[in-house]
């Protein structure tokens, strides 16, 4: 009991300013690292003790950044915000991975210089060879060959129809209802555009997922039908991994490019 009523207090409300660096529109329903305030002139990412507090219930309206009555035109308070050293980590470890990259191509050269190499055969000149000199051969005698008689080719039967694959009958309709406003978009992939935008509490039907299973293909009310990341709904209305997989997915390169999608 004590574990719902903390699902239910963090996740169901959130604050306006809560996003995503690249989407403000999105942000994650737990405490992450990922999540930043979009109130300050750039985002900041925040505290997850103070998301867990503050930006994911119904206390953001304590919030002091929330509660400015002009535009906050600073840095976050200190009990709010982060650290960056999240970038600068990131930054080292692309280093290490470009110094990694040069010092296996520095050690293959090496070896390949050090290997030994192959002894060369030499090859002898060709020698010349005598002719060998046929020896006549009395003619052959023609003996009699059987002609074979062409026998017709039994007529094609008729094709079997137990041998036909049926296809299967896709699965019904399933009903969920948007924990979040959310994003739809055109492919399973932040890196596909959006679709349409949906206010949360807006019942749509899952009609399949992607292979991983992070991203629902749905149809609203309306009958748009579009990709949704798998957080924007409670994962106790659905069994996703009995969701058929959907084929065809689509190839069109993607014309925006982001770091995290809901």
């Amino acid at each position: 009991m004590k574990a719902q009523d903390e699902r239910n207090r963090i996740g169901r409300v959130r604050c306006p300013y809560l996003g995503l660096e690249d989407d403000p529109q999105t942000a994650w329903a737990f405490p992450n690292d990922t999540n930043c305030c979009h109130r300050p002139p750039s985002p900041e990412p925040i505290k997850p003790a103070y998301q867990s507090s503050h930006c994911l219930t119904r206390s953001y309206a304590d919030c002091a950044v929330f509660c400015a009555e002009r535009e906050w035109s600073g840095r976050l308070p200190p009990n709010v915000r982060t650290r960056t050293l999240r970038r600068v980590g990131h930054g080292l470890k692309l280093l290490l991975v470009f110094a990694a990259i040069v010092l296996i191509g520095v050690v293959a050269t090496l070896l390949l210089l050090a290997a030994p190499r192959a002894a060369l055969v030499p090859v002898p000149p060709p020698t010349a060879t005598q002719t060998p000199t046929p020896i006549p051969t009395s003619s052959p005698i023609q003996t009699a060959t059987a002609t074979l008689m062409a026998t017709p080719s039994p007529s094609p039967s008729a094709t079997l129809a137990a041998n036909a694959t049926a296809t299967p009958a896709p699965a019904g309709l399933l009903e969920v209802v948007l924990a979040f406003d959310s994003n739809l978009r055109e492919g399973p992939g932040i890196e596909y555009p959006v679709a349409a935008y949906r206010l949360a509490g807006q019942k749509l039907n899952v009609l399949g997922r992607n292979s991983f299973g992070n991203w629902l293909y749905v149809e609203t009310q309306d009958g748009l039908q579009a990709w949704l990341y798998f957080t924007q709904i409670d994962h106790e209305q659905i069994n996703i991994v009995a969701l058929p997989t959907m084929p065809g997915l689509p190839t069109v390169q993607p014309s925006v490019t982001e770091t995290a999608e809901s």
